[in-house]
């Protein structure tokens, strides 16, 4: 296995997504029923910035509580780091290392079609 093409053929390439606008709430369901540890945050059909668990726990330590009313767009990172069906697994883990991430959706052409998690659990 040396390429993320190769992963998505093991892994499958499933992604889970929610609108910007959705209550944290709304997330929180969907992370637990889906068992994952983040989504992909959608804003009228674009990729707008991706959620995390980490992102939830980061927001509940600054602000010291969530109301589960909150917009996912709050609390989501808008600076996502992709890779390609055609990057290196090692890549793929160096980006996860520098970037201190778990998550990589895999975009092509401009449109995110499948989903890297953690190459290494």
């Amino acid at each position: 296995m040396e390429q993320v093409s190769d992963l998505l053929k093991v892994k499958g390439s499933q992604v889970w997504s929610i609108q910007a606008q959705a209550a944290v709430k709304e997330a929180l369901d969907l992370l637990a029923e889906k068992n994952v540890g983040a989504l992909l945050v959608l804003d009228k059909g674009a990729m707008a910035g991706i959620l995390s668990e980490r992102d939830i726990v980061r927001w509940m330590a600054k602000k010291g509580s969530l109301s589960m009313k909150t917009s996912v767009s709050e609390l989501m990172t808008r600076e996502v780091v992709t890779v390609s069906r055609s990057d290196s697994i090692d890549t793929c883990m160096r980006l996860m290392t520098e970037h201190k991430i778990r998550h990589l959706p895999v975009v092509e052409g401009g449109n995110w079609s499948a989903w890297c998690p953690s190459v290494i659990r």
